[in-house]
């Protein structure tokens, strides 16, 4: 089978994403589509607004054959270590194509940029090191481009821009010939924080609003999802509030320094503001700076309420997924699983026993944090779940 890949949050799956689904069958022709979907944490730091084997269930009853979850360790780091993951783990399926959503631009732009930085990886580290501190990651790498014998420039400004040019360099440096198919964005922009009357499609973060202001949402999900919300509570950032506070608070100074990615300084800013702020909004706005983003405070609050140590995660980066762990399938896709199983490198975990169970130690200690937040409403997320199964080939695609 001709296996098509698709690295994704899906939080949560909404119509863009349906068409991206879609589209990328179509263009790439595949036999099959295998989607790489984080757990209930986020690339952001932030939780999923619902759980991943719903999110999970969600991708595959509107096309999607075959999800595997994207390891804790690697969900919720910066682009590179989460795009790095992505493709070893699709590669290690047997997925040769990639399918992922931009905003503007041609492929051989994003292709010749990246190719040129993975080969230039030394002289680009030096530029690093000169660059002001003003300036994000993603402008620095413009900037040297530009500056540099390439003469294809790809818009690194757009958020799916950025992920696409992160994944396709990350294919680069792990040696991976694959075919890339850029699905460009329609209906509206990433950070998007409105709906357009009417439309059939809106951003994750417009709908994520509506969902937490109470408002519908059903013209912009797939059937089984909107079916699904209305009984499903939804899972907000600030929930998770009194668990950072407490910890922030407890953490000894000495200790929180050696938190993965926790520069010297930081964890003196992070316990004075913790003591100041009435929630994570207002945490988030004292630590804040041009060099400190939003999505590294809340990356590195999730670190300090999992204790994920910088030596610990230097490890994993290095050795990249230690397994492969199904979160939903169709027929499809359970075929594809019972033909590949055999060549896979990876332990394949269905279910958890002794063993796997210390292997995911750290997707386990997520589960019960994030089920923390609802306690009541959600069942334990990693024992006794096993994968969910639709009879269907297709689900419910529809929406084209």
């Amino acid at each position: 089978m001709k296996a098509l890949g698709i690295i994704a949050e899906y939080n949560p799956f909404h119509n863009g994403h349906l068409y991206q689904l879609n589209r990328a069958r179509e263009v790439s022709q595949a036999d099959l589509v295998v989607v790489c979907q984080s757990g209930n944490f986020l690339q952001r730091g932030e939780p999923a607004i619902y759980d991943k084997w719903h999110r999970a269930k969600w991708a595959v009853q509107s096309g999607a054959d075959l999800v595997l979850e994207l390891p804790l360790p690697f969900s919720i780091q910066s682009a590179d270590y989460f795009a790095q993951a992505g493709v070893r783990l699709l590669d290690q399926f047997g997925v040769d194509q990639l399918a992922f959503g931009v905003e503007s631009g041609q492929l051989e732009d994003f292709q010749v940029g990246a190719r040129f930085l993975v080969d230039h990886a030394e002289d680009f580290e030096f530029f690093l090191s000169q660059s002001p501190r003003e300036k994000s990651y993603h402008e620095l790498v413009m900037d040297w481009l530009a500056s540099s014998d390439t003469t294809r420039l790809p818009d690194l400004s757009q958020p799916n821009n950025i992920l696409a040019f992160t994944y396709i360099k990350a294919a680069y440096q792990a040696g991976l010939d694959f075919r890339f198919f850029p699905i460009k964005r329609i209906g509206a922009n990433y950070h998007d924080d409105k709906v357009q009357p009417g439309g059939q499609i809106a951003s994750a973060t417009a709908i994520r609003k509506k969902i937490y202001q109470g408002q519908a949402v059903q013209n912009y999900l797939p059937k089984p999802v909107h079916q699904a919300i209305t009984d499903l509570s939804p899972v907000k950032p600030e929930d998770f509030w009194p668990f950072i506070q407490y910890k922030v608070w407890n953490m000894a100074e000495a200790e929180m320094d050696k938190i993965y990615d926790m520069k010297p300084g930081l964890s003196q800013r992070f316990k004075k503001a913790v003591l100041q702020a009435k929630s994570l909004k207002d945490f988030i706005s004292l630590t804040a700076s041009r060099q400190l983003s939003h999505n590294r405070i809340n990356r590195l609050a999730l670190y300090c309420l999992l204790d994920l140590y910088q030596d610990q995660v230097a490890e994993l980066n290095r050795i990249g997924p230690r397994y492969i762990r199904p979160l939903a399938f169709n027929s499809l896709g359970q075929a594809y699983l019972g033909q590949i199983k055999s060549s896979l490198a990876l332990p394949l975990v269905t279910r958890l026993n002794q063993d796997s169970a210390d292997e995911l130690a750290l997707d386990i200690k997520a589960g019960e944090l994030y089920r923390l937040a609802r306690v009541g409403d959600l069942p334990k997320q990693d024992f006794t779940r096993k994968p969910y199964m639709s009879i269907d080939k297709y689900g419910d695609r529809k929406y084209t």
